[in-house]
């Protein structure tokens, strides 16, 4: 049985920070599943924003056009390219790292946006 627990950590040297590191455990499944459903929720959220009047159902409908349009087996295909929430990711895999202050969700969202990607 593949438990993430036992897979160990990764610890990653800042590059653009000489001495600094960030270290970083693998995710669950579960934490991706909540990641990429926090990331569609913000697409749909601003697909609505600028869409104006359309439905979500409508919506909906256009997307199961576009896939169905685009099903067509394509060679050297992206293994997965389903969005994930950056924010909610970093929270759940930062284990520790070399900074002063402790790791704390408000910290990691204080991070410079190079050192967040």
């Amino acid at each position: 049985m593949a438990l993430t627990k036992k897979l160990g950590t990764d610890k990653v040297e800042i590059p653009h920070e000489a001495g600094e590191w960030i270290e970083f455990r693998p995710l669950t499944w579960a934490e991706l599943e909540r990641s990429a459903a926090i990331a569609m929720e913000a697409r749909q959220a601003m697909s609505l924003r600028t869409t104006g009047s359309l439905t979500l159902e409508q919506m909906n409908k256009i997307d199961e056009v576009r896939k169905s349009a685009s099903s067509a087996p394509v060679e050297d295909e992206a293994e997965d390219e389903t969005p994930l929430d950056m924010a909610t990711m970093l929270h759940s895999a930062i284990v520790t790292w070399s900074y002063e202050e402790p790791v704390t969700d408000e910290n990691v969202d204080d991070l410079d946006p190079v050192t967040g990607k």
